[in-house]
């Protein structure tokens, strides 16, 4: 039972982890939209 608790433990940090690198990977790519739209002049 410990190692099922372990498991879930590192199973909810990993998660966690894809969830800042999603947040961050959206904030990038927002960021590079209106990099783009501006040297478009859109």
């Amino acid at each position: 039972m410990e190692r099922l608790r372990a498991d879930e433990q590192a199973a909810a940090e990993q998660v966690e982890k894809l969830q800042v690198q999603l947040s961050r990977a959206e904030d990038f790519a927002a960021t590079l939209r209106e990099r783009l739209a501006d040297a478009d002049g859109t």
